[in-house]
């Protein structure tokens, strides 16, 4: 019989446990870029509907905008109105 070293003995085991080790590291690895990935894909669809909420207080903000100076020409248009005398029929 071949006689081996006690540490060449023990080679292939150790070769088999770092295997196991790397193989777990990917595995976790893998499983938290999925959940990197998935974070990810829920910031954008946030960020997306605050986009869209501020577009939509610009629209707002445009509109109310538009009323001030609908009011504003009401106003003179009343202020020129009561300054005007009365007229008889």
């Amino acid at each position: 019989m071949l006689e081996t070293s006690l540490s060449q003995q023990f080679v292939p085991i150790i070769l088999f446990l770092c295997a196991i080790v790397v193989t777990f590291s990917l595995v976790a690895m893998a499983f938290y870029l999925r959940q990197l990935r998935e974070l990810a894909d829920r910031l954008t669809l946030h960020l997306i509907d605050v986009a869209n909420v501020d577009n939509q207080l610009s629209v707002v903000a445009q509109g109310v905008h538009g009323l001030t100076l609908e009011l504003e020409k009401m106003r003179e248009t009343i202020a020129e109105l009561e300054s005007k005398p009365d007229e008889p029929a």
